[in-house]
């Protein structure tokens, strides 16, 4: 029989300890905490911020344009204010002389500025649609759907169809009245809808997505799977950066309507 020492006894232990400890290792505990997946929706608040900004970016391109016009005009206007003012006053002239005369004060002060603010709102909301696609574009879509159920929750007859599941009819009769109308929407978001839905089929795409989600109208699912989706089928070229070019040509055919004015418009002595 082998005998061991003292000694030799606690080496051997030792030895045992350090090959059990290699055979089963510790598992290492991972406390960094999982981060959770971000859902690419938007709250009514950024609904709502979102909105915001898109309106002064239209109302401020349209005001521009229009103080430009006004200013523009009331200065052409200055030159030839004497000879509007002889063909409204003087007696001895035509009842047509007097109504061209009205018909020129219309055209300046009225006419060329109205035509400026059709150049703004179209600037605008142009511009809008650019910043949107660049910056937030699952909001297009996103606002759309929670206009769209809003609409829907306001109308007894179309919540009862959302209710008795009847996908088919919500989507196919009311859905292309919707897009066609834009209900529960400012006029600056309804200026905007209506000229992307020329370069775009919101219908289509919806119903890509309702089909994907399992063919039922789910609100929130709804509105996350079109944002995560929205961003990979809208391409970014579908809207050019809008440029001040048509504002110059307008302010040109001002200038020369001017001129001809002041040199065909001749009162007879």
């Amino acid at each position: 029989m082998l005998t061991f020492s003292t000694k030799e006894n606690k080496a051997l232990g030792k030895i045992m300890e350090e090959n059990e400890s290699q055979e089963t290792p510790k598992e290492e505990v991972n406390t960094t905490p999982k981060k959770k997946k971000e859902k690419n929706t938007y709250s009514t608040l950024n609904l709502l911020k979102t909105n915001t900004r898109v309106f002064f970016i239209v109302m401020g391109r349209i005001t521009l344009y229009v103080l430009i016009g006004l200013l523009l005009n009331f200065v052409l206007y200055i030159f030839i204010d004497n000879r509007v003012s002889l063909m409204i006053d003087s007696q001895r002239l035509s009842f047509v002389w007097n109504l061209t005369g009205y018909a020129l004060i219309a055209l300046f002060l009225v006419g060329f500025p109205i035509i400026y603010f059709l150049f703004g709102q179209k600037n605008g909301v142009q511009r809008a649609i650019y910043v949107l696609l660049h910056q937030a574009k699952d909001f297009l879509f996103v606002f759309l759907i929670d206009r769209f159920f809003k609409w829907v929750n306001k109308r007894p007859d179309l919540k009862e169809k959302v209710e008795e599941n009847r996908i088919d009819s919500l989507l196919n009769d009311s859905l292309p009245y919707y897009l066609k109308h834009f209900h529960q929407m400012s006029f600056v978001m309804r200026w905007i809808y209506k000229q992307f839905s020329k370069k775009f089929d919101f219908k289509e795409l919806i119903l890509q997505e309702v089909e994907e989600i399992g063919g039922t109208l789910d609100e929130p699912a709804l509105k996350e799977h079109v944002a995560d989706e929205a961003t990979k089928k809208v391409p970014m070229i579908i809207i050019k950066k809008p440029a001040h070019r048509p504002l110059l040509i307008l302010m040109g055919a001002n200038v020369i309507v001017f001129f001809l004015v002041k040199l065909l418009v001749t009162i007879p002595t």
